[in-house]
C-alpha cells in the first residue's frame, strides 16, 4: 500500500478504472480479498494555522480537499508539504507509526505526520519543531469482525462460506510517536519538558513544564499539575492502565 492509499503494484497504468473497462472484475475482487489491491483511497485529516479539513489522492496523483480551500498539497520524502493561500509552507515530515495485533492478524502503519517546519513565502523566516521519540502501548476491545477467504478458494467454485472468529477479541496497540520538545524561531525558543511517567499510557510521559526563552534568557515558565481519574494506589501498572485517565488540574506561572 502506497502513501496515497492505493496499491498500484509499481505500475501506474494498472488502475481500478482500467481493470473495470477491460472486464477483469474477477481479478480485481480476488486481489482486494487477498489484500493485494486497495479499492479506495485513504482519507487524510489536517489541522494547521487557520486551515483544517481532509483530503485524498486518486490513482493518477490528483489531490481533492474538503471543504474546498486554496491550499497546495505535495508529497515529499517522509511526509507532506502544504502551501497555504498566503504562500506560507508547512512541512509535515515527523512520522508516527501504530502497530496493532489481534489474534493472528497484525500490521504496522504510518498513522500521522507531525509538523516539522514552517517557512514564510520568501523563505526568509522559519519556525522549526524538534521532537523526541515516545513509545507507549494500550489494549482496546476489538470492534470489527474480519471474514477470511482462503487463498486457494476461487470465486464461483463452490458454496464454502467465509469464516469469522467467534466472540470478542482484544487489540494491542503500540505507538511510536514524536513528542514535541522544542519550538525554535528567530531570537528565541520554547522548551516543552516532559519527565514524569504516565500511569494511563505505560511508556509515555506527561508534560511537566513549558519554558519561553529569548536567546539564552528565560522569560517565562509554566508548571503543569495533574491528577488521575481512577485508583492509582498500585502506581504505574500496565494491567490497570486502562482504568486510569490523566487530567490537567492547574497551570502555574513561575516568576
Amino acid at each position: 500500500d502506497e502513501v496515497a492509499g492505493w496499491a498500484r503494484q509499481n505500475d501506474p497504468n494498472i488502475t481500478i478504472e482500467n481493470m473495470l473497462l477491460s472486464g477483469n472484475t474477477d481479478d480485481l475482487v480476488i486481489d482486494a480479498l487477498r489484500g493485494i489491491r486497495d479499492t479506495e483511497a485513504d482519507i487524510y485529516y489536517f489541522n494547521f494555522g487557520q486551515h483544517s479539513g481532509k483530503f485524498f489522492q486518486d490513482e493518477l496523483g490528483n489531490f481533492y480537499v474538503a471543504p474546498q480551500q486554496d491550499i497546495l498539497i505535495e508529497p515529499i520524502t517522509n511526509g507532506w508539504k502544504i502551501t497555504a493561500d498566503d504562500g506560507t509552507k508547512y512541512f509535515f515530515n515527523q512520522t508516527e507509526t501504530n502497530s496493532t495485533q489481534s489474534g493472528n492478524f497484525d500490521q504496522t502503519v504510518t498513522s500521522a505526520w507531525y509538523l516539522g517546519e514552517i517557512k514564510s513565502h520568501d523563505e526568509q523566516r522559519n519556525i522549526s519543531f524538534s521532537y523526541t521519540n515516545s513509545q507507549y502501548n494500550y489494549t482496546t476491545l476489538g470492534k470489527e469482525v474480519k471474514y477470511a477467504l482462503q487463498v486457494s478458494q476461487q470465486l464461483g467454485s463452490g458454496n464454502t462460506p467465509c469464516t469469522a472468529p467467534n466472540g470478542n477479541f482484544s487489540v494491542s496497540n503500540a505507538y511510536n510517536t514524536p513528542r514535541l520538545s522544542q519550538i525554535t524561531f528567530k531570537n528565541g525558543y520554547i522548551d516543552l519538558v516532559a519527565m514524569t511517567d504516565r500511569c494511563d499510557l505505560i511508556g509515555d510521559k506527561r508534560l511537566d513544564r513549558i519554558e519561553i526563552h529569548s536567546n539564552s534568557k528565560l522569560l517565562r515558565s509554566f508548571e503543569l499539575d495533574y491528577k488521575y481519574f481512577g485508583d492509582t494506589d498500585d502506581g504505574c501498572n500496565f494491567s490497570t492502565a486502562a482504568d486510569k485517565r490523566l487530567v490537567l488540574t492547574e497551570i502555574l506561572e513561575k516568576k
